[in-house]
């Protein structure tokens, strides 16, 4: 079933990529970021920010490849080109998944560290 807030683009390799609705996304798909099981292995493993948010939002694609979200391997596996634009689009999402982490940091990164040295 198709959602009408779904956005559907091409990555440069001329596959299709179907994400999800941003508005569709809840606190189990934060939480799947963290870790994935990879399908293979039946091993929980860490992931990458980056990687976790692709594999939650990608809905569905036309390469001839598992979804990342059954299998986080074949991230490893697209073009690069593919992989950055997919990797863009994850860093859009973040602000949604995490607001106040976001909000927190400022227009400087420094602003959000608790190493910064103080001026007193």
């Amino acid at each position: 079933m198709s959602n009408e807030n779904e956005e559907v683009f091409t990555l440069p390799s001329g596959a299709t990529v179907t994400l999800r609705d941003p508005k569709s996304i809840r606190q189990k798909d934060r939480k799947m970021m963290y870790t994935v099981s990879n399908d293979k292995t039946g091993l929980l493993q860490s992931i990458s920010m980056t990687e976790g948010v692709i594999a939650m939002m990608v809905k569905a694609w036309d390469l001839a490849m598992s979804l990342p979200n059954f299998d986080i391997e074949v991230l490893g596996e697209l073009e690069i080109p593919d992989y950055d634009a997919l990797a863009e689009k994850a860093s859009d999402m973040i602000p949604v998944l995490f607001p106040k982490v976001t909000e927190a940091k400022g227009t400087d990164a420094g602003d959000a560290s608790p190493f910064a040295k103080s001026s007193d």
